[in-house]
């Protein structure tokens, strides 16, 4: 649990970040706990790599197809240039939903 610390940091982050954008519009305030939320997870993630208790593999690119999807979802709202752009961002979701799975898998794995 020690060394976990920056995901679970990481993950209450950005969720804080989410409610309180979407709640009561605490735009730049939001945007900054949402993005060191996402940082923490970054650094855990580079840890894991560096220590070699991770392996990176396909996974990478679902993660960043996944975040593609999300923003594009994000920037698409925005400028309402497609009808429903709710699809894009629960595209981009589920992909980072299933990298977080594998990392998990392969995580768990490499530890035994």
């Amino acid at each position: 649990m020690k060394q976990k610390w920056p995901i679970f940091v990481g993950v209450i982050l950005v969720t804080i970040g989410i409610i309180l954008k979407y709640t009561i519009n605490f735009n730049p305030w939001s945007l900054l706990i949402l993005l060191t939320g996402v940082a923490f997870k970054i650094v855990y993630i580079t840890s894991k790599i560096i220590t070699k208790e991770y392996k990176p593999g396909f996974e990478i690119a679902l993660l960043l197809i996944g975040l593609t999807f999300f923003m594009g979802g994000i920037v698409l709202h925005k400028n309402e240039l497609i009808e429903n752009p709710a699809v894009l961002k629960i595209i981009g979701i589920s992909l980072k939903v299933l990298f977080v799975l594998i990392f998990i898998k392969k995580s768990r794995n490499q530890e035994k």
